[in-house]
C-alpha cells in the first residue's frame, strides 16, 4: 500500500515539473516574440519618419527650385500683392496680369514686365469738360509745369468721343524684397500720386477754376 501511494506522489510530481518546465519554456518563447515584434514596432516607426522626411525634404527642394525658377515678373507681382494684401486693399488681377487696386480712395493699376521694375498708374484724377476751352488750356499748361519740376509724370489726353480733357499720372518703381522697410518705402511712391493731384488742383484754382 505504501508503495502505490509512493508511486502516485512520485507521478504527480512528475507531472508538475513536466508542467512547469514547459510553462517556463512557452512563457520565455513568449516573452521573446513580444521583443522581436516590439524591436520591428520601432524599426517600422524609424523607417516612417526617415520616408517621412525625406518627403519633406524633397518637397522642400522642389518648392525652393519651383521659387528660384519662378518668372521675375511673377516674383515681383505677388511681393506686390502680398503688401495690398496685408493693408487690407482691394485688389484683382486682369488676364494680362496687370494688378488692378485701390488705395486710399484712389483707383491705380500696376503692369510688370520680366524685371523687378512696377509701372503704377493712377487712374484719370482730374478732368475738364470740352467746352470750357480756356480751362483745358490751363490744364495742359499746369501739366507741363508740373513735369517739369516733378518725379512723377503726369499725362493728360483727349477722349475722342467726347472731346473732355482727362488727366493721369504714372511712375516706375523698383520693387524688391531687399528694401528696407518696403511697405513704409512702397507708401510713400503711392501717396506722392496724391501730393500731385492736390498741387494740380490748388494750382487750377489759383489760375481761376
Amino acid at each position: 500500500m505504501d508503495a502505490v501511494v509512493f508511486i502516485v506522489i512520485a507521478l504527480i510530481v512528475l507531472l508538475w515539473r513536466i508542467y512547469k518546465d514547459g510553462y517556463e519554456e512557452n512563457s520565455g518563447e513568449q516573452a521573446h516574440i513580444s521583443q522581436l515584434n516590439d524591436k520591428i514596432k520601432k524599426e517600422y516607426t524609424m523607417e516612417e519618419k526617415i520616408n517621412s522626411a525625406n518627403e519633406d525634404w524633397a518637397k522642400n527642394q522642389l518648392e525652393k527650385v519651383e521659387e528660384e525658377t519662378k518668372p521675375l515678373e511673377e516674383k515681383t507681382r505677388e511681393l506686390m500683392t502680398e503688401i495690398l494684401t496685408k493693408w487690407s486693399c482691394q485688389w484683382g488681377v486682369d488676364k494680362d496680369g496687370t494688378v488692378q487696386f485701390s488705395y486710399q480712395g484712389g483707383q491705380f493699376n500696376a503692369r510688370f514686365s520680366d524685371s523687378v521694375f512696377v509701372t503704377v498708374t493712377y487712374y484719370p484724377f482730374y478732368s475738364v469738360e470740352s467746352y470750357l476751352k480756356d480751362r483745358m488750356e490751363k490744364a495742359k499748361t499746369m501739366v507741363n509745369e508740373m513735369n517739369r519740376r516733378g518725379h512723377i509724370q503726369i499725362i493728360y489726353y483727349i477722349d475722342p468721343d467726347d472731346g473732355d480733357l482727362y488727366v493721369y499720372a504714372e511712375d516706375t518703381i523698383l520693387l524688391i524684397p531687399e528694401i528696407p522697410q518696403i511697405e513704409a518705402y512702397l507708401k510713400t511712391l503711392l501717396d506722392r500720386f496724391f501730393h500731385h493731384h492736390h498741387a494740380l488742383v490748388v494750382e487750377m484754382e489759383e489760375e481761376g477754376e
